[in-house]
């Protein structure tokens, strides 16, 4: 890709860490924020606060999701300590339940987050942290680091111990990740009880929906100085689709990429040829002919195209639902 002589480094520079932290609306978005605060204020009111899951494929959003929502509540420091509304934690890989506690204090800020201690102790420190710090939702992303290792044993005891600081808490939790992290709750039937809100962000499918995230993508470009791309436009519209199997991840890599191949170039609209050659450099793992040439088929590949399987959001397995096992 040639570079023009008199490309503005500071002024990509600033265009790009808009892009990086751009938060586009949908539904969906809206759905498991309004969720997510009813879990939040349950903390307060309740003897026993709800908790939630939002299990998704890769790159369909699920992170940016949660972390959109705990940017709302930022630390505030106080003359008594750190006040941490939302605690966010992710699961260390690998996923051994003796790395959760290490992990969570860190996120906690503990400063001897590292030091080797007792299993009873180190809880003892987490639950007391959780308290002063006035934590009101608690949230665990990759969750299926644990999953992965495919130990009954260690699901078994991982679940008791959220269970366990759940109880001890009475703060809320948010579980996170790939779906294969509803096993997390097949050996708990407590724990599964009080994750009654259960959310799949699945992919677009290619619909008004999917076009007017698409448009409010294309607006929100227009406010860093590039023209309206018309993204929304059908025929793009379903080139982008292809291109990124309609997750949302997918989506906003192919246009970070283009966006930054359109500054490289001192142009101000993502023309097909960016959008051809962002594909090039991040997505063409999905198809082998670049849905933005020219001569890609789109009413071809639209017709044969076969959307990502949603997932159940029903938490129960085979270690525990016998209706489910005799099917």
């Amino acid at each position: 890709m040639f570079i023009e002589d008199n490309f503005n480094i500071e002024a990509t520079y600033k265009k790009m860490h808009f892009l990086k932290h751009l938060t586009i609306k949908y539904p969906l978005m809206q759905s498991i924020h309004n969720c997510l605060y009813k879990c939040q204020l349950s903390t307060l009111y309740s003897d026993t606060p709800e908790c939630m899951s939002i299990l998704g494929p890769s790159r369909s959003g699920k992170s940016k999701l949660v972390k959109s929502y705990f940017k709302k509540f930022p630390d505030k420091r106080t003359p008594e300590g750190i006040i941490k509304k939302i605690l966010y934690c992710t699961v260390p890989i690998p996923g051994v339940r003796g790395a959760l506690g290490p992990a969570m204090l860190e996120s906690l800020k503990d400063p001897f987050y590292k030091k080797k201690q007792l299993s009873a102790d180190r809880n003892f420190r987490i639950i007391e942290l959780i308290k002063k710090c006035k934590v009101e939702l608690i949230i665990i992303d990759e969750i299926q680091h644990i999953v992965d290792r495919n130990n009954n044993r260690l699901l078994r005891e991982s679940a008791d111990w959220f269970k366990y600081i759940l109880e001890q808490t009475n703060v809320s939790f948010v579980f996170v990740g790939l779906k294969e992290s509803k096993k997390i709750f097949w050996g708990n039937e407590q724990l599964r009880a009080r994750v009654r809100n259960n959310f799949n962000t699945s992919a677009f499918t290619y619909s008004k929906e999917y076009r007017a995230f698409l448009y409010s993508l294309d607006l929100s470009l227009s406010k860093m100085g590039l023209k309206i791309s018309n993204l929304a436009d059908p025929d793009t519209a379903k080139r982008i689709y292809l291109a990124s199997q309609g997750l949302i991840g997918n989506i906003m890599t192919l246009i970070k990429e283009a966006v930054f191949i359109t500054l490289q170039k001192n142009q101000s609209v993502l023309t097909f040829d960016n959008l051809f050659e962002s594909y090039e450099n991040k997505l063409t793992d999905i198809y082998s002919k670049n849905p933005f040439d020219i001569q890609f088929s789109v009413s071809k590949a639209m017709q044969e195209f076969t959307p990502l399987p949603k997932i159940d959001s029903e938490l129960s397995g085979p270690m525990t639902n016998n209706r489910i096992n005799t099917r």
